[in-house]
């Protein structure tokens, strides 16, 4: 399974993706870890101008944040490292 096809099920699901395994997923689209506290990760990326916020709630994230994240790969035509 490709990275992209990997976030496509993570949306469809309907669960909550595990936090550590979504935050190793993004990376490979090029997402980096500006900073970080208890309950947010932000994450950025070199070609978009738009921050990310994941949150961690009990070792998974919420829904929507896949959503988002879907929407900005998209938005801005990012590849995945088994892509290029």
């Amino acid at each position: 399974m490709t990275h992209r096809e990997s976030l496509l099920k993570a949306a469809n699901t309907g669960h909550h993706p595990r936090h550590q395994s979504f935050k190793t997923l993004i990376e490979h689209f090029g997402f980096r870890m500006a900073s970080m506290n208890r309950m947010h990760s932000t994450f950025v990326h070199a070609e978009i101008p738009e921050l990310f916020n994941l949150q961690n709630i009990n070792g998974q994230i919420k829904p929507f944040q896949v959503r988002q994240i879907i929407n900005l790969v998209y938005k801005y035509h990012l590849k995945a490292s088994d892509e290029l």
